[in-house]
Parts: C-alpha cells; sequence; structure tokens
C-alpha cells in the first residue's frame, strides 16, 4: 500500500501497491477510488511532466491547490512531491509520470514558493 497526502486541502488515501508503479499511477488510483471526489492537472514544462493542480471535493465544498493560486513576487511556486523510504530518492526523477514508488512508502504533494533572491 502507499498512502497519497496533498498538503493544503486535507486530501488523504491509501492504494493498493502494484510492483511498477509510478507516483503518476498512484495519483490515477487515487482519482479512480474517490467516486469523483480527486483529480488532479498535469502539463508537460520544458519536456519533463509535472502536476499542475489538485481539487478535492469534501463535506459540500471543493478545496484546490496550484501554484497559480498564489502570488510570488521576484520567485516562482509549484507543486513539490516527496516520497517518504530510506530508498525513495536515490534514483528520483523529475517527472512524476517516470518516478518509481516502493509499497510502504508515502507519497506527499505541497506547493512550495521560492524566492529569485
Amino acid at each position: 500500500m502507499i498512502q497519497l497526502r496533498v498538503v493544503g486541502i486535507y486530501f488523504s488515501a491509501v492504494v493498493d501497491f502494484k510492483l511498477g508503479m509510478t507516483v503518476k499511477d498512484v495519483l490515477d488510483a487515487a482519482v479512480a477510488n474517490s467516486n469523483g471526489a480527486f483529480s488532479y492537472t498535469a502539463a508537460t514544462v520544458n519536456g519533463i511532466n509535472v502536476v499542475t493542480g489538485f481539487s478535492y471535493w469534501s463535506g459540500g465544498k471543493t478545496y484546490s491547490l496550484s501554484p497559480s493560486d498564489v502570488t510570488v513576487n521576484d520567485g516562482f511556486a509549484f507543486l513539490q512531491y516527496t516520497l517518504d523510504n530510506p530508498y525513495a530518492n536515490l534514483a528520483a526523477r523529475p517527472s512524476f509520470a517516470d518516478q518509481p514508488t516502493v509499497d510502504g512508502q508515502i507519497l506527499r504533494f505541497r506547493l512550495v514558493t521560492v524566492k529569485n533572491k
């Protein structure tokens, strides 16, 4: 099993692990298991597949998280993912579609802002 958490929209899910799963596969499984309550968007930026936003409907309210939700002066914002596991970052890949997962990991997404100076 892999635990998925999206910080900022109160979303968490447990996804059954399958050999060869990528971060994208985990997200797709969470979407499929959410009965339409959870979704994400993605795009290719400079040749790298990145997650560009999340949406979660719960308790009659829609929560969303996207770099476009914040204004950053002299910098930029992006959605960052981390995989909690001693072996998770040994072969980290920038594209979420290519990043392999390991059974038992916790996959977290969070919105990060970076200032240029």
